[in-house]
């Protein structure tokens, strides 16, 4: 089995191909609500957790005004939590800017053009062109300014990625496929065996 990071921009459905990649793998998805979870069994408080409902907009600017070391430390923990088991699909939460020097990790990007973004967003969210545009806007500040200004790293550095998958090219299920793929190989997985020490 495989540990995976994914990071991902806003409106470019990490979700949707993160679920997917879990169900062909057999594997344990992380996102915001099983990382809340673990951050739970771990000590921390639902009422902590409750603070960093992350699906509400505006989420990393009010972070950045109200308490980032906590939330990083709380988020920390349970990124090093998942990573010791050395298997599952951690969305999101900084995972690949926490275990940057975790090299027992495949650590993936999905980019997608700002059509493919603002074209889906409208979709989903039933919502105009403007609209979506300023919410695209909006969430590429906040997600830039939170990762500057907690891990002084910019989300566009390349050297942080194993791979990036460009979503509006391919399509989410080529996008997912490829990921299979890349988890599947000895190499990744033989590194898996090895998290616990590493």
């Amino acid at each position: 089995m495989s540990l995976i990071t994914i990071t991902s921009s806003f409106g470019c459905g990490a979700e949707a191909i993160a679920r997917n990649v879990t169900e062909q793998l057999g594997a344990v998805l992380y996102d915001d609500d099983r990382l809340q979870q673990e951050a739970i069994k771990m000590g921390f408080s639902s009422e902590d957790m409750k603070s960093f409902d992350q699906t509400a907009p505006g989420l990393l600017s009010r972070l950045l005004r109200r308490r980032p070391v906590e939330y990083l430390e709380l988020m920390g923990a349970a990124v090093y939590e998942v990573a010791r088991r050395g298997e599952g699909v951690i969305l999101g939460n900084g995972a690949a800017y926490f275990l940057r020097d975790f090299g027992c990790a495949l650590h993936l990007r999905i980019h997608a053009s700002d059509e493919f973004r603002i074209s889906r967003i409208m979709e989903t969210q039933k919502i105009n062109e403007e609209e979506a545009k300023n919410l695209v806007r909006k969430a590429d500040s906040d997600l830039r300014g939170f990762l500057q200004f907690s891990f002084q790293m910019d989300c566009d550095d390349i050297g942080l990625y194993d791979a990036i998958i460009n979503v509006s090219k391919i399509g989410p299920a080529a996008a997912a496929a490829q990921i299979v793929a890349m988890a599947r190989t000895r190499e990744i997985r033989e590194c898996s065996l090895t998290a616990l020490e590493a």
